[in-house]
């Protein structure tokens, strides 16, 4: 189904497919989506009419959790989060958003540290957290248990954390910044 977008968008594979995509009018290119991937159109200025289609070959069926970025203000922070657990996926270049990967092996910890800005979080492993927040009135979006493959929640910060993976896989994560 050919569909239209408008705003500038955040992408994150939850679940990866070989695909086909077609822009209105033009030819039908194949297109391959890996899980984890992250990336951004910037439709605001120009708009495209599209379409994806999975193909019967591909292993499962494509998974995306797109964010449309609204705002229009200026970033509350002025410099990118700076912490060894988190990249910046500087590839994505949406006015008023940035966006990190989070990753933490078993038994690894973030370390308590400040996260000041609101935003998306995505998570895409299933594995065990430990999640410490020492100040009750900061709410983080989920607390210690199980972090859910394609679980999204808003990020409403500043808030202070701690994250520890005491699951046994990697835990990883995709956190888009917003102005």
């Amino acid at each position: 189904m050919f569909h239209r977008h408008k705003e500038n968008t955040v992408y994150v594979v939850i679940a990866g497919a070989l695909c086909r995509t077609q822009l209105l009018g033009s030819n039908i290119l194949p297109q391959e989506y890996t899980t984890g991937d992250c990336f951004a159109g910037e439709y605001r200025l120009k708009p495209i009419t599209h379409r994806v289609e999975c193909l019967n070959e591909s292993p499962s069926d494509a998974w995306f959790v797109g964010s449309e970025i609204l705002q229009n203000k200026a970033f509350s922070s002025n410099i990118v989060l700076q912490h060894n657990k988190y990249e910046h996926i500087s590839n994505i270049n949406i006015p008023r958003c940035r966006v990190y990967r989070l990753q933490l092996a078993p038994n690894e910890t973030t370390g308590e540290h400040l996260l000041d800005f609101c935003g998306v979080f995505i998570s895409l492993a299933n594995t065990h957290l430990e999640i410490t927040n020492k100040k009750p009135n900061q709410n983080f979006p989920f607390s210690s248990g199980t972090g859910e493959t394609g679980y999204v929640t808003w990020l409403d910060g500043p808030i202070s954390l701690e994250m520890k993976n005491i699951g046994s896989i990697t835990y990883e994560a995709i956190i888009i910044e917003l102005a």
